[in-house]
């Protein structure tokens, strides 16, 4: 014989309200580490673009988690802290949505800056040599 008792102690299962707290916490978490790399630099101009398709991604995923968890869940809510919970984050779904199409438009626009600014042999570009066109790259740079 041994010393070993007869039965196993059974773990405790977590409950619905656990499951969904360590969920929502999960993404409470990956949204509050992508936002400073999707915002960019602390003291960074407001509006700015952000710094990262990485880091806008990873927040725009996360508030979605977190607005399905809001909407699958409601019954566990208090309904008017869940539903003005959810328009700030469908707000803010469809500001990040449009980051995309502000990056190609940026990226269009630098293009074209430093075409008009390019000085290769090819030919200069008309702002060759004008100290405007290294001035509004560094600010457009700097946001």
């Amino acid at each position: 014989m041994t010393d070993a008792p007869t039965t196993v102690p059974v773990a405790r299962a977590a409950t619905a309200g656990e499951v969904l707290a360590g969920h929502l916490t999960a993404q409470a978490g990956a949204f509050l580490r992508a936002l400073p790399q999707a915002v960019g630099e602390a003291g960074s101009r407001p509006g700015a673009l952000p710094a990262s398709a990485q880091a806008a991604d990873d927040l725009l995923r996360a508030v979605r988690r977190i607005g399905g968890a809001l909407h699958t869940f409601a019954a566990v809510f208090d309904p008017v802290w869940a539903q003005e919970t959810r328009n700030e984050l469908r707000w803010l779904i469809d500001l990040l949505a449009q980051e995309p199409g502000y990056r190609r438009r940026a990226d269009r626009l630098l293009g074209a800056l430093d075409s008009l600014a390019d000085t290769t042999p090819d030919g200069p570009g008309m702002l060759a040599g004008h100290v405007g066109a290294p001035k509004a790259r560094h600010c457009w740079n700097a946001s």
